[in-house]
């Protein structure tokens, strides 16, 4: 069963999302022990589109849950700027930080914790599939 929650741009919508993937998390059998990686991939996600997609205007983030099989799927979805995060290179962590370009870890965060990571763009919407097996 899919489940779905709207949430505004705002970093204050973060507790809702933790809610929303623990619950998510514990009814499709997740190990509560595995849930915090859940959570952490998928905050962020959301954080990265609340702080760029759009830009100083207000939108939503939709975000959804469903078992499929023996995974778990989230779906981020919003109307902000295009953006592909599966085109961004991973940062080379071999460097110390200072030598680093700065941005890139919570995407490296996200690709190290879940099994799939997919984009696509639909019409004027950004598409965000995060997914992770679970047996």
């Amino acid at each position: 069963m899919k489940t779905e929650i709207v949430l505004k741009n705002n970093i204050r919508e973060i507790p809702r999302m933790e809610e929303f993937v623990n619950q998510a998390g514990t009814a499709a059998g997740v190990a509560p022990e595995r849930i915090d990686m859940l959570v952490l991939a998928v905050e962020e996600a959301m954080t990265n589109v609340i702080n760029y997609a759009y830009g100083d205007r207000e939108g939503e983030i939709i975000l959804t849950a469903e078992r499929q099989g023996n995974a778990l799927v989230f779906e981020i979805k919003d109307q902000g700027k295009a953006f592909d995060p599966t085109q961004v290179e991973e940062p080379d962590v071999s460097l110390p930080a200072a030598e680093r370009e700065p941005g890139g870890l919570g995407l490296f965060i996200i690709r190290k914790l879940m099994d799939g990571v997919h984009y696509r763009r639909e019409q004027d919407t950004n598409v965000l599939t995060l997914t992770k097996q679970i047996e």
